[in-house]
């Protein structure tokens, strides 16, 4: 493994405050970054043309994707022209939805239940094993149309007709889902796997917090079962670097296993302040080859995405509470979006008692 020394080159695939927070750890080690595609650049194919992703990689001396969507063969390109250290496994796997399956079912991983879908009759057939309702989902993630289709009787086989001819699909049946959490982890160069807290999933995109180590709200079995599950994975995965699990609990505490997520996802944005390490942090040393950071968490934290019809109450919670931390740094691909707020979690009713208050939730809870 080639080493990553202050003053030399880290490339940074990637967009939004993840890749932010990331270049800043890097810069604070007194590497050079160079991030692609640039915010100026007017190549619609960035991600995709091999000659402009050959010529960032031969800039760079180590490169790293942190975010979805980077198609596989870029990340291909990428590692004949530069140190890759993280790998590309992770996004073979991750990016297709029967493929995610199959490794978790290999690991003997309690998966979600699903049907592959080609056909109507694929459809119906779905819906006489695995019941109703359900949802109807492109195995590829990379598919331009990611919106579920919800079927609630059978009489909404017929929604499935225009897209047959179209590609295949994942029919997945509703659970009674009682939590929706997030599971991450960095694997070093040496094998070894530090574990961030558990995040719960408040609403996808918009609101995360991060769970205490000694939270009530996961059974002690199902505590155990999901620190199994990471260790199988990371053990499994040839990566170098974070990697995280979806993971839902139904109302009878069954743990089933979503899917993958690439490295400094979404939801890990609630790690940032509440631990002695980052998650951004933690991926850079895994990268460069050294040790990892034992994790420690001080405080548990509630994360949450802002929007323009929000700006004035944020600015008045700002003033209100001077224990929030708000960002109003960057830019998402929603246009709406103006910022987040990371705040302290001393008491979880209290705290989204607040919340509610200052008028910040992206709707109602």
């Amino acid at each position: 493994m080639k080493p990553l020394n202050p003053g030399m080159t880290l490339g940074i695939i990637g967009k939004g405050n993840q890749l932010q927070q990331l270049a800043d750890a890097a810069r604070r080690t007194d590497l050079k970054v160079l991030l692609y595609p640039t915010s100026t650049s007017e190549h619609p194919h960035s991600l995709t043309d091999a000659d402009l992703l050959h010529a960032f990689a031969e800039q760079s001396d180590v490169t790293t994707a942190i975010t979805e969507p980077v198609p596989l063969v870029s990340l291909k390109t990428i590692a004949t022209g530069s140190e890759f250290s993280q790998g590309t496994e992770l996004t073979e796997i991750s990016q297709d939805r029967a493929l995610e399956q199959a490794f978790f079912q290999s690991l003997n991983l309690n998966g979600v239940p699903f049907s592959t879908i080609i056909t109507t009759s694929d459809v119906e057939q779905g819906i006489d094993t695995l019941g109703l309702p359900a949802r109807i989902i492109p195995i590829s993630k990379r598919s331009a149309n990611q919106q579920p289709l919800d079927l609630k009787t059978k009489n909404d086989v017929v929604k499935f007709n225009p897209l047959t001819g179209h590609g295949s699909y994942l029919f997945i049946p509703d659970l009674p889902v009682k939590h929706h959490l997030v599971a991450s982890a960095t694997k070093s160069v040496q094998g070894k796997i530090e574990s961030f807290p558990l995040v719960q999933i408040n609403q996808p995109g918009r609101s995360f917090t991060s769970l205490p180590e000694d939270n009530k709200l996961i059974s002690p079995d199902v505590q155990m079962e999901i620190e199994t599950t990471m260790q199988k994975i990371g053990e499994a995965l040839h990566v170098v670097g974070n990697f995280a699990v979806s993971l839902l609990v139904t109302t009878t505490d069954i743990l089933y296993v979503q899917g993958l997520l690439p490295a400094l996802d979404l939801p890990m944005n609630v790690l940032q302040r509440g631990l002695n390490t980052t998650p951004a942090e933690q991926h850079l040393r895994a990268i460069r080859g050294l040790p990892l950071t034992p994790i420690h968490q001080f405080q548990s934290e509630r994360w949450l995405s802002l929007t323009k019809s929000q700006r004035a109450a944020a600015l008045e919670a700002q003033r209100q509470y001077p224990d929030w931390d708000f960002d109003f740094s960057y830019r998402d691909d929603n246009p709406g979006t103006i910022g987040d707020v990371c705040i302290p979690v001393y008491e979880p009713a209290l705290t989204n008692d607040r919340i509610q208050r200052a008028k910040l939730l992206p709707h109602e809870e």
